[in-house]
């Protein structure tokens, strides 16, 4: 019987009862660390090399030395999927600043803990890319003015207590704006607003992570000829846009069709949500 979950740390494989992280590990002890989340189609990580040079990106942004290169984490996602089986995958990757002793200052010399888990693939169910997200706006904003805006670290938290907020209000996802009141992005998601024909999402400097699929949506449209916007977003926008949708590596794109109560265009999918979500799925299976 193939393992729940195959885990790759500091280039041993394991199961997850092998699995140890010292207690002096400073992503465990103050969030010192980052990550990444993937997913894989028929066995294959889609856009590997692109969440890779942003995971070692973000590693070198937070001081983490691993002795481990991309290309090494590249073939070592490929072997657990091998081993384990899975044909669609949950992959995450982690790097931490490694067991660097306690207190503010780390040892320089400590090399970064490095690994990787591969699992079976958890998504929302299919009705909700059929009626969409229903979302609120969160009272925690995102300081755009930090580096960590830009980073997937281990201090996850303003997302996680962001999602446990929009949980007790009854709706699936939290919508988080920035210390200017501007939208940013989702609780772990981007975000996306059709107007007049053309996608309209927060720019980078709004406090938004550089999603790859929010790339590759990018991409999409502009082949197809629909006009993107990266731009300062007001959260009232969502009351003259005809759709709105989420992107993350893991649910692709979800439509998002109510904001604080309030429907988003028609209160269903639009067009364009769906149109690239079928081209999505298309280049993601290829």
């Amino acid at each position: 019987m193939k393992p729940e979950a195959l885990f790759w740390i500091d280039g041993e494989t394991v199961v997850a009862a092998e699995a140890r992280v010292s207690l002096h590990d400073r992503g465990l002890l103050y969030g010192e660390g980052a990550f990444d989340t993937m997913r894989a189609y028929g066995g294959r990580a889609f856009r590997l090399r692109e969440h890779l040079s942003r995971f070692f990106a973000a590693g070198n942004t937070l001081g983490c030395r691993p002795d481990c290169a991309a290309t090494d984490i590249e073939v070592a996602i490929n072997s657990l999927l091998q081993d384990s089986g899975l044909s669609d995958a949950y992959i995450r990757t982690t790097m931490t600043r490694g067991a660097g002793g306690f207190g503010m200052e780390a040892m320089e010399d400590s090399p970064a803990c490095v690994f990787i888990a591969v699992r079976p693939l958890r998504l929302p169910a299919e009705t909700c890319y059929a009626t969409g997200f229903r979302a609120m706006i969160s009272d925690i904003r995102r300081n755009e003015t930090s580096p960590l805006s830009r980073v997937k670290s281990l201090n996850y938290l303003d997302s996680l207590l962001a999602r446990r907020e929009a949980r007790k209000a009854g709706v699936d996802e939290a919508l988080m704006l920035n210390t200017r009141g501007h939208l940013a992005e989702a609780a772990a998601s981007n975000v996306f607003l059709v107007q007049d024909n053309a996608l309209v999402t927060p720019g980078i400097d709004s406090g938004v992570l550089a999603g790859i699929t929010r790339s590759v949506v990018v991409e999409l449209a502009t082949a197809a000829g629909i006009r993107c916007e990266e731009r300062s977003v007001d959260p009232e926008e969502f009351s003259t846009s005809t759709e709105a949708f989420l992107t993350n590596s893991l649910m692709e794109i979800v439509p998002l069709t109510e904001v604080n109560h309030l429907q988003v265009g028609g209160g269903s999918p639009g067009q364009t949500t769906l149109h690239l979500l079928r081209q999505y799925r298309d280049l993601a299976s290829k």
